[in-house]
């Protein structure tokens, strides 16, 4: 799109200098977003454990000391 040749126009050029403009960046942040996202829920796990219980938590031992 950004390279093509054959179409031409003030509102051709408009949109192709949009979208050279913008498309990049915009898809650099994606990536980044993306990025973050796969280290916080990598890293959710432990931290999790470090907050809240270091040892898995049972079903049944929940309802046994309930009743």
């Amino acid at each position: 799109f950004a390279i093509d040749t054959v179409l031409q126009g003030q509102t051709y050029s408009s949109a192709k200098s949009f979208f050279v403009q913008t498309f990049r960046p915009l898809a650099q942040g994606i990536i980044y977003l993306c990025e973050e996202l796969i280290r916080q829920n990598d890293a959710f796990p432990s931290q999790f454990q470090s907050q809240v219980a270091s040892t898995d938590v049972i079903e049944q031992e929940i309802l046994e000391q309930i009743r």
